[in-house]
């Protein structure tokens, strides 16, 4: 039996964020996930590629906090999934550029920012955090695996790793069918084993869908959450395939009037 494999070439999130973020649909796994010691499980989750894979993404993010209008913004994600590390490019509202990478070996992640002259940053309103998008979080030290929930339509097991944060954790629900993150909660510090406490920020896939052309999964809507606001993420064109069989000659342009290629 063939088993489906998410895997973010977003990803990030991005998300995701994201910013994350498509799936993968080619290996077979003959294993009983949830009888898998946990450094076994968590590390088909942090599996390597063998093969080049991009995917491409733009649609709108949308913010709410309670008093206050909504805002929206436009967001285009694109990322270059290799064997060695993922390459991601994030474009926010047409004015700030943020470049991501997340090494594997060993698990490093880096972020480089350009803002248009002139603009003010507006990421860090909507609650997106760009290491999002190429999930670093999953890299980090592992502290415990609590107990089986269910996310949605999603059995998952869960784990608390350690944050980016000194003191800071994050709780990652990972589907036991996909071997994917479908949601993530942050916490200042460990609410400890078997609490549930309560976190500054949630991220959560909001669904999944298969691309028309091909046999990757890709994930159309995320939502980021904290106590008093939220922000969704509606990706509605999206498109992924294999780097062998040609990529994008825009794949990572830049800001709108320059189509600056990285």
């Amino acid at each position: 039996m063939k088993k489906r494999l998410f895997r973010i070439v977003f990803p990030a999130i991005l998300c995701l964020l994201l910013l994350p973020l498509f799936l993968r649909a080619d290996e077979p796994k003959k294993i009983d996930p949830m009888t898998l010691p946990a450094e076994d499980f968590l590390r088909i989750v942090r599996h390597v590629p063998g093969q080049e894979t991009w995917a491409k993404m733009a649609g709108t993010a949308q913010h709410k906090r309670p008093g206050a209008r909504r805002i929206k913004a436009p967001v285009r994600l694109a990322i270059r999934f290799t064997p060695a590390r993922i390459v991601a490019r994030l474009v926010f509202n047409d004015s700030e550029i943020y470049d991501l990478g997340q090494a594997f070996d060993p698990p490093i992640a880096t972020t480089e920012a350009q803002i248009k002259p002139g603009a003010k940053p507006q990421l860090g309103l909507y609650g997106i955090d760009v290491s999002d998008m190429t999930l670093s979080f999953i890299y980090r030290e592992t502290i415990r695996e609590e107990k089986p929930e269910r996310v949605s339509i999603f059995p998952c097991r869960v784990f608390m790793l350690k944050g980016s944060a000194e003191g800071e954790t994050a709780r990652v629900f990972v589907s036991t069918e996909y071997f994917f993150p479908v949601k993530v909660q942050w916490f200042r510090k460990d609410p400890g084993a078997g609490q549930t406490g309560t976190p500054y920020r949630e991220l959560e896939i909001a669904s999944v869908k298969k691309a028309e052309d091909n046999d990757f999964y890709l994930i159309p809507k995320l939502e980021i959450s904290g106590p008093d606001w939220r922000t969704k993420i509606d990706f509605d064109e999206r498109s992924a395939g294999y780097a062998k069989d040609g990529m994008p000659s825009d794949l990572f342009a830049g800001f709108p009037e320059d189509n600056t290629e990285k």
